[in-house]
């Protein structure tokens, strides 16, 4: 996005990274999340709820709590 001259906000990281997960891109997803960090925006409510879910069911890195630790 950034090379077509586009800023991606927290609201097109959410989104990004919810599609991501849903497809258990787990480490993409976590780079994103890590990238949406270091620019200042969090994960909104229902991506938190996306990660919890998938860490409850073992399917995702745990190392996403921390992550959304960090983002809020």
């Amino acid at each position: 996005m950034r090379e077509k001259g586009c800023s991606p906000d927290g609201w097109t990281y959410n989104i990004i990274i919810r599609g991501l997960l849903s497809n258990n891109e787990t480490s993409w997803a976590m780079g994103f999340i890590e990238e949406m960090v270091e620019l200042g925006f969090s994960a909104d409510a229902s991506t938190t709820e996306l990660i919890v879910r998938l860490l409850s069911k073992d399917i995702v890195d745990p190392g996403l709590l921390q992550l959304l630790k960090d983002s809020s």
